[in-house]
């Protein structure tokens, strides 16, 4: 299986929240750090929603910023990734 992963402006920085992530190709802040991104990929290896599909990675907004997940908007899939 293959997960396509799609990051807006990577930046350095600790992984601090979960980055928000789309199936759909949504974004939410324009900026996400390196290590949040990495903790997504370790997270949808195992994960088989994500399996054959593309995903936009991107900062989580400041309400969607604890690790539980946001609420997928009907017939799309975008999730903070705890």
């Amino acid at each position: 299986d293959w997960v396509v992963v799609q990051p807006v402006h990577l930046v350095d920085g600790a992984a601090s929240s979960a980055p928000f992530a789309s199936t759909a190709g949504d974004t939410r802040r324009m900026k996400v750090t390196r290590a949040s991104v990495g903790r997504f990929l370790a997270q949808a290896i195992d994960d088989p929603a994500y399996h054959r599909t593309c995903v936009a990675v991107s900062g989580a907004p400041a309400a969607a910023r604890s690790l539980a997940p946001v609420a997928p908007v009907a017939g799309r899939r975008g999730t903070s990734v705890a």
